[in-house]
């Protein structure tokens, strides 16, 4: 799915009338892959919890269209922006040229591993986690707290790795609220050629594709102003070119 939205290279697809439902649905999908509470059925609806009634294509276009709303009434005027200061972001892309086409044992992994992957990248980059205390156990939904924690759990006649985190280390939307809440400058590119010029190296991107959701997180690794190169989990790429990516995704990147 990730593959469809940022690439959109499945030809024999492009040709199903229902095409841009179906990237919507992907969109939506991908947003709720690391929430526990998500339930995904195959009657063209994606269920929260059991209790709830499921999401039509038509409900995930309104709440896409709201976030766009939310997001512009809450763009960030003041220029008090959070103190950088031993924030490094060649440690940053360091980080993820290295971890690139890999995992990380000391965190996590996931299927959908593109927001949990740049959260270690800015991490690397001097980002101090954020926990609170005690920290508690599996995966805490919140845009309050950034962390990512591996600990041992005494399993038969052994101890395995599991891990206390947020769903802002690994979540789409998470990511964004957690940082823009704390000043981060973002930035919003509406085609290609404005994020190529506008966007520095280090920058964090996430992507959204027509009238779907913020589906994925990437880093910019490389490249020059205009022609620009990324890092990336899930769909792994290392030092892919961002000219690369469909026309129909526009973009927002957050600049440590």
């Amino acid at each position: 799915m990730t593959e469809l939205l940022m690439f959109e290279n499945d030809e024999c697809l492009k040709r199903i009338s229902q095409y841009e439902d179906i990237k919507i649905y992907a969109s939506e999908y991908l947003s709720n892959l690391n929430n526990n509470n998500a339930i995904v059925e195959k009657d063209k609806k994606i269920y929260l919890n059991a209790n709830e009634q499921g999401k039509t294509i038509d409900l995930i276009k309104k709440e896409a269209e709201e976030e766009v709303i939310a997001e512009e009434k809450n763009k960030i005027v003041s220029n008090a922006i959070m103190n950088q200061k031993g924030y490094s972001d060649s440690r940053a892309i360091n980080y993820a040229i290295k971890w690139a086409k890999s995992r990380n044992s000391l965190y996590n992994s996931y299927s959908a591993d593109c927001t949990n992957f740049v959260s270690q990248c800015v991490k690397a980059g001097g980002k101090s986690m954020y926990k609170p205390s005690p920290t508690p156990t599996g995966v805490k939904n919140t845009t309050k707290y950034w962390y990512s924690v591996r600990y041992e759990d005494w399993h038969a006649n052994h101890y395995i790795h599991r891990w206390k985190e947020s769903t802002s280390f690994i979540r789409v939307s998470d990511f964004y609220m957690y940082w823009k809440n704390k000043g981060i400058k973002t930035a919003s590119y509406s085609i290609k050629s404005k994020l190529q010029n506008g966007a520095a190296i280090g920058d964090v991107i996430q992507l959204k594709n027509g009238s779907g959701k913020w589906f994925h997180s990437i880093i910019t690794t490389g490249g020059s102003k205009g022609a620009r190169k990324y890092c990336g989990h899930s769909s792994n790429r290392l030092d892919e070119p961002v000219k690369n990516i469909s026309s129909s995704v526009s973009y927002r990147a957050l600049k440590f």
